[in-house]
C-alpha cells in the first residue's frame, strides 16, 4: 500500500461495505479472519473470525423472455443513441421519462410445495419453512439483442429473470 498508515477507532460500530470480495479483503488485511490463514501471509491477528472470506455463493438463474407486439420496452434505447439521449435528457432535467423508472417494477418470491418429487432425492436446502426456492422480476427490455434474417435489430421482449435463492455451491 501506497501512502501512511491511518488508524481509525469507533465509539460503537463500523458498518463495512466493499462488496462480496472487497469487504473480505479489508477485513483480512486488517488482521480480522481465520487467525492460521492470517499468520500463514504473515498478518498479525487482532479478532479470529474463521468465516471471514468463506461462504461465498453464486445465485444461478434464467432468462425466460417472449416477443411481444408492441415497441413499448425500453429496448429501443439501447440501440439507438438518438432515443437514448433524448430520454437521458428528459431524465436530466425531470427524473421522469423512461430512464425515471426501472425496466423491473415487481419483485415475486415463490416456494416449491412441501410435497414436490425433488424433495425424494434431496433435502430441502431452504433456511426454513417458508424461505422461498425462487426470485422472480420481470422485465420490460431484454439483455441480449437477436438480429433477424433482414439484419435488423430485434428487442421488443418481455423478460422474466429466475433466480434461485438458496444456492448449494459455496466458494
Amino acid at each position: 500500500m501506497a501512502g501512511p498508515f491511518l488508524t481509525v477507532k469507533a465509539s460503537k460500530e463500523i458498518v463495512l461495505s466493499a462488496g462480496v470480495i472487497g469487504s473480505p479483503f479489508i477485513l483480512m488485511h486488517s488482521g480480522i479472519g481465520d487467525r492460521n490463514e492470517l499468520r500463514a501471509v504473515g498478518i498479525k491477528s487482532i479478532l479470529h473470525l474463521p468465516s471471514v472470506g468463506k461462504n461465498a455463493t453464486d445465485q444461478p438463474g434464467i432468462f425466460a423472455s417472449w416477443n411481444v407486439n408492441s415497441t413499448d420496452t425500453l429496448d429501443d434505447l439501447l440501440i439507438n443513441q438518438t432515443r437514448f439521449n433524448n430520454a437521458l435528457a428528459v431524465w436530466n432535467q425531470t427524473g421522469g421519462g423512461p430512464l425515471g423508472n426501472p425496466p423491473e417494477t415487481h419483485v415475486g418470491w415463490l416456494r416449491m410445495p412441501k410435497n414436490s418429487s425433488v424433495f425424494e432425492t434431496i433435502p430441502d436446502p431452504a433456511a426454513g419453512p417458508e424461505t422461498p426456492h425462487f426470485e422472480i422480476f420481470p422485465k420490460v427490455c431484454t439483455i441480449v439483442p437477436r438480429v433477424r434474417a433482414t439484419n435488423r435489430v430485434v428487442l421488443e421482449f418481455w423478460v422474466w429473470p429466475i433466480e434461485w435463492t438458496f444456492p448449494r455451491s459455496r466458494y
